[in-house]
């Protein structure tokens, strides 16, 4: 069996940072098409977990949850004990957000995984163990907006839908009682307005735009280690040149030829009789 030669394997194409960007700007168009389209499967595990996380962690705060399409449906019981003139001291108010605003780095860590050169084995498993690991991201930015709703949105929906079901004199008394109680639930839970506020806003800002990308890292450090080496001897300045043997292009069977000392020139010998007569 022959062996492989070196200098053909040194002539296969490395990855270069140019062709690697050139990849992901063809991939992310299609994946965030495919990403739009299926936008009711993108949202179904997010909206799962962030349902039972709510349900379970403050059963008494949050009924149920549900999805509708790309949006995630939760009910709240609002508190509205001993205000006058409704009928029970209970309300359910159905709250909903758009659980797609929170799932965009999926078609991101797809552009990315498709551009990096892997094979079909490594490219489904990246993908994979990718989405596994942005559900949870994507859940927590939908859970903290549910949070956010209760400290400044409940007591809004609570006059709103009292005012809608023909009670608008107790209205306002509602709003209020309903908002303090279930800020008083979140706050008994640990918490505070201030900590659901910057949970709100790096979930709904930063998350959803760094894990696809540290994930992507985290699977790939060769390849970007190979991206990096190839970015600084393009950026680094050659140095001076000394002979073929500093040349990059240099082929390992070029090689110097030893040189020759010159021939010392031929002495010319003179012989005595030469020219001269003889006696006899």
């Amino acid at each position: 069996m022959q062996a492989p030669d070196p200098a053909v394997a040194a002539t296969e194409p490395a990855p270069t940072l140019r062709a690697f960007f050139l990849a992901a700007l063809l991939w992310l168009p299609a994946a965030f098409f495919l990403w739009y389209v299926m936008r009711s499967v993108v949202v179904f595990a997010p909206i799962r977990v962030a349902s039972a996380v709510l349900t379970r962690w403050m059963p008494e705060l949050f009924r149920s949850g549900a999805q509708e399409y790309e949006r995630f449906i939760y009910a709240i019981a609002a508190n509205v004990a001993g205000v006058e003139g409704l009928p029970a001291g209970t309300l359910e108010i159905a709250l909903d957000v758009n659980a797609l605003q929170y799932c965009y780095g999926l078609p991101v860590l797809v552009g990315l995984v498709m551009a990096t050169p892997l094979d079909w084995k490594h490219t489904f498993a990246q993908l994979l163990g990718g989405w596994a690991l942005l559900v949870p991201v994507q859940a927590f930015g939908l859970v903290f907006e549910a949070f956010r709703d209760i400290y400044f949105g409940l007591g809004g929906a609570v006059a709103s839908g009292l005012v809608d079901a023909g009670y608008p004199d107790a209205a306002s008394a509602a709003a209020q009682t309903a908002a303090s109680a279930g800020a008083a639930t979140l706050a008994a839970n640990g918490l505070s307005a201030e900590l659901v506020g910057v949970a709100y806003q790096f979930a709904y800002l930063a998350l959803p735009a760094i894990a696809p990308v540290v994930i992507w890292v985290a699977f790939n450090r060769r390849f970007i280690e190979a991206l990096t080496l190839e970015g600084r001897s393009m950026t680094e300045p050659a140095g001076p040149a000394r002979g073929p043997s500093d040349s990059c292009a240099r082929r390992p069977h070029d090689r110097q030829r030893p040189r020759r000392s010159p021939r010392p020139p031929p002495r010319r010998t003179r012989h005595a009789g030469a020219g001269r007569a003889h006696l006899a």
